[in-house]
C-alpha cells in the first residue's frame, strides 16, 4: 500500500490520501499546526512536529492509524531520518529525541530522550554509535558515546551552523561559510571544512541538507542554486538554476536531482549538476523571500510518480515519474502545506 500525508498551516489535522487513487483515507486531528512533516527511513511511518506545541504525532501511513501524540521536550523541530532510527532536536531544551523504526513496528512509540547542550536551533545525526548534536549559536557539533552519553569530542568553527544529513558514516553540516564534514573512521572521528567558493554571496549558505540512501552525494540549498556536496572528494560544486527552487530532492532510485522551480518547471539533473529534462507541471508562483511562511508548491517522489501540492489551487497532483505526464489530478478540501509518501516498505 502506498499513501500520502499531507499537513496545512490553517486546520490543526493531518490529511492520509491513497496515492493511487487519489481519494482521502482519513483525517486526524492533531494539536497544533504542523511546523514539521517528516517519512520515517523506510516510509512506512509520518511524523509531524507541533513547535508550538511540544508534541509529535505519528501516524501508520501502512495500517492507516494515529499510534500517538508524544509530548516532547522544548520545541522540537529538525527532524533527520536515517537507517532505522529518527531524531528530533528540540530547540528549547537542547536535547534530542530518538526514535526506533523496529519499535514503532512493535506499536512502541516512546523516544529516548537525550539530553546534549544548552537551549539552541540544533540538529543531530546519529553515525553508527556515535551522537552527533550541532548548535546554531555556538556553531559547533558536539559527539557523545550513544550508550552512556559520554561527551567524546567538541568540534568548533562551523557559524551558524544549519541543516544537517549524513551519507554512511559521513554526518554533513550546513555552515554559513561552507560545509562540515565529520567522518567515524574506526573509533576515530575525523573533521574536514569544505570553504565556501571565494566569491560567494553573503546571501548563499548551505542550510538545508538533501541525501539519498543509494547517492554518495549530497545536495543542498544555495540562494537561486543549487550546491552538490561530495564527501568522499571533499568537494563542493555550484550549480546555477534558471528558476528559484522551491522543492528539491533525489528522484526513488538516487539516479537524479528533481528541482521544482518557482516557474513552475520541474528540472531534472544528472549528479554532476547538468540539467538533462525540464518539464512544466504548474503555472509559476512569486519566489520566495527568505522564510515568509507562504504556502507554495512542493513535490514528493515515488516509485513512478511524482506527487505535487499545488496551494493556491487547492490541488493534488500525480504525475508519471517517466512520462511527465500528469495523470490525475485532486481538489483538497483545504490549503495543503506540505506533504510525504508512505509505503508499507518493511525495516
Amino acid at each position: 500500500m502506498s499513501t500520502l500525508l499531507l499537513h496545512t498551516s490553517e486546520q490543526e489535522k493531518l490529511t492520509l490520501v491513497d496515492a493511487k487513487t487519489l481519494e482521502i483515507i482519513q483525517k486526524f486531528d492533531v494539536p497544533g499546526r504542523t511546523a514539521v512533516l517528516g517519512a520515517s527511513p523506510h516510509q512506512r511511518f509520518g511524523f509531524a512536529i507541533h513547535r508550538d506545541h511540544d508534541a509529535i504525532t505519528i501516524i501508520d501511513g501502512v495500517a492507516g492509524i494515529h499510534l500517538g501524540t508524544i509530548t516532547v521536550e522544548n520545541q522540537p523541530t529538525h527532524f533527520h531520518a536515517y537507517d532505522g532510527h529518527i531524531l528530533i532536536f528540540n530547540d528549547g531544551s537542547g536535547s534530542v529525541s530518538l526514535f526506533w523504526e523496529e519499535d514503532l513496528c512493535a506499536g512502541k512509540v516512546a523516544p529516548q530522550q537525550l539530553k546534549v547542550g544548552p537551549p539552541d536551533h540544533g540538529s543531530a545525526v546519529l553515525v553508527e554509535n556515535i551522537l552527533l548534536a550541532g548548535f546554531l549559536r555556538s556553531g559547533r557539533v558536539i559527539a557523545y558515546q550513544l550508550d552512556n552519553m559520554e561527551k567524546l569530542l567538541e568540534f568548533n568553527g562551523c557559524t551558524a551552523l544549519h541543516g544537517a544529513a549524513q551519507i554512511d558514516n559521513i554526518a554533513i553540516f550546513g555552515c554559513k561559510d561552507g560545509v562540515l564534514l565529520i567522518q567515524k573512521e574506526s573509533d576515530t572521528l575525523v573533521s574536514v571544512q569544505i570553504a565556501n567558493p571565494s566569491n560567494t554571496s553573503s546571501q548563499n549558505r548551505v542550510g538545508i541538507i538533501a541525501t539519498h540512501p543509494k547517492s554518495k552525494i549530497a545536495v543542498g540549498n544555495w540562494g537561486t542554486g543549487l550546491a552538490l556536496i561530495f564527501p568522499q572528494e571533499k568537494t563542493m560544486k555550484i550549480i546555477n538554476l534558471p528558476a528559484h527552487p522551491l522543492k528539491f530532492s533525489f528522484d526513488d532510485a538516487g539516479d537524479f536531482v528533481l528541482v521544482l522551480g518557482h516557474d513552475g518547471y520541474l528540472y531534472e539533473l544528472d549528479l554532476e549538476g547538468n540539467i538533462i529534462r525540464r518539464s512544466q507541471l504548474l503555472d509559476a508562483v512569486i519566489p520566495p523571500k527568505g522564510r515568509d511562511k507562504v504556502a507554495r508548491p512542493t513535490f514528493i517522489t515515488g516509485q513512478d510518480f511524482l506527487y505535487l501540492i499545488e496551494p493556491n489551487k487547492q490541488q493534488l497532483i500525480c504525475v508519471e515519474r517517466h512520462s511527465m505526464i500528469t495523470e490525475q489530478v485532486a481538489k483538497l478540501d483545504f490549503i495543503p502545506f506540505g506533504i510525504i509518501h508512505l509505503t508499507d516498505m518493511v525495516p
